[in-house]
């Protein structure tokens, strides 16, 4: 099979020189009972059930975020891209602790040594597929306070190295993004700043003005780089139990809501008339009985948020798909925006879409240029020990801009974080394996 070339010019994404939006769904089907972290992807029993519920919902992407370079994703990757029928393509990620990217951690610890060779190895076994799109730099790991340090970006930076040459061992060309907590893009800001090597800046974003809030915060960002919504999406569930039909279809619509509103912008039909957004990804595919307690137990929400339109954080509840334990394998049934989904992504593709995209008036990429140089020079500190942890780069007036900044989005990065940190309980000594036997 020929490879697939994914590239950016601009605010666009480009598939084999042509532009395209993502419509895309997180995917993680960990089955009821397992623990969280891990990568399913070898099991063809269960990715092939799934790859016929996301390709009658004409999902063209999908988003994962547990990769183990232990485990064989050929089986998936063929069913996945389906000889270029139909085809549904995959962006892989390893998730990141977020006090690994904290400064006390050299890069030299055999933690973040361990990552870099994960990341470059992900990236060596799949590239060289078509199906693949590329690569998000681990996950909700943007805390407010290490974003403004150096040595966040410079290991953020050494694992995208990490990725380009795995890529380059394919002679492959894929992208490079985030799945970062919504700041308002400051951490955008701030890994401009710090020349951060990514293609696609991809935000979690829980809210629901795009044109309004979401969109012109991102265009305040001093960046040419087009906006992935890596995640958007809310719970099925309050603190008593999961929503009626009413319910239910209200929390599908808030979603096509959203969706049509980055069809929009990515049309230049919304108030913008600027082309920004690139793609989104619902979370999530199936409900995940691991996110808080017993793992054989599908868990309530406790905490509040009056954001959401059932009010409270059920972190187990984010499925389209509503996952139920049975003899053999788990039994998927549709919530009401699956149909929605179906319904408004039939009509693919966007206007804005299939446009075959002059590349050489595009700025080169030249990450390649700068691997060995960069990617020695950070090894060689480290080695020393004389990687910089400093966050003194910044003037007076940008140090106080921050903090308001800050201040202003404090609750909404609180709210968000919470839907990781406070549901989450993970056994974090589980191998990330699928050798367990699936019953």
């Amino acid at each position: 099979m020929l490879n697939t070339d994914w590239t950016t010019c601009g605010r666009k994404l480009l598939l084999d020189g042509k532009t395209i939006f993502l419509r895309g769904v997180n995917y993680a089907p960990t089955p009821i009972g397992f623990p969280g972290r891990l990568d399913m992807l070898g099991h063809h029993d269960i990715y092939t059930r799934d790859l016929i519920n996301l390709r009658h919902m004409h999902v063209n992407a999908v988003k994962t975020y547990d990769y183990n370079t232990q485990v064989d994703h050929s089986g998936y990757l063929d069913a996945a891209y389906n000889n270029n029928q139909d085809p549904i393509y995959t962006i892989f990620s390893i998730w990141i602790d977020q006090s690994i990217m904290m400064s006390d951690v050299p890069i030299s610890s055999p933690s973040f040594q361990s990552l870099i060779d994960q990341y470059y190895q992900m990236a060596k076994q799949t590239s060289g597929h078509p199906g693949v799109i590329g690569y998000s730099i681990g996950g909700e790991m943007n805390s407010i306070m290490t974003i403004h340090m150096k040595s966040f970006w410079d290991k953020f930076n050494l694992l995208s190295l990490a990725v380009k040459r795995g890529m380059k061992e394919n002679q492959a060309s894929k992208i490079i993004t985030t799945t970062f907590v919504d700041d308002g893009g400051l951490s955008f800001m701030m890994g401009e700043q710090h020349q951060a090597i990514v293609d696609v800046w991809g935000n979690n974003v829980y809210q629901t003005d795009y044109p309004g809030s979401v969109l012109p915060g991102y265009k305040r960002v001093p960046s040419t780089k087009p906006m992935l919504v890596s995640e958007y999406g809310y719970p099925y569930a309050s603190n008593r139990g999961e929503g009626n039909e009413k319910e239910l279809s209200l929390v599908g619509h808030r979603i096509i809501k959203e969706t049509e509103q980055m069809h929009a912008n990515y049309n230049e039909t919304d108030i913008l008339h600027e082309q920004l957004v690139v793609g989104g990804f619902v979370f999530e595919y199936s409900d995940e009985w691991w996110k808080a307690g017993d793992n054989a137990v599908h868990n309530l929400g406790l905490v509040r948020n009056y954001e959401f339109p059932l009010g409270y954080l059920s972190e187990e509840y984010f499925g389209l798909f509503r996952a139920e334990k049975s003899t053999h394998q788990d039994q998927l049934s549709a919530r009401p925006t699956v149909q929605m989904l179906t319904d408004i992504w039939k009509h693919a593709p966007l206007k804005g879409e299939g446009l075959e995209i002059d590349v050489s008036t595009c700025n080169s990429d030249t990450s390649n240029l700068i691997l060995q140089n960069t990617e020695f020079n950070y090894l060689m500190k480290s080695k020393t020990g004389m990687e910089n942890t400093s966050n003194g780069y910044f003037s007076g007036t940008l140090v106080m801009l921050t903090l308001l900044v800050s201040i202003v989005l404090a609750l909404v990065v609180v709210k968000t974080r919470r839907r990781r940190t406070l549901y989450r309980s993970i056994n974090e000594t589980s191998p990330l394996s699928t050798s367990k036997e699936l019953v």
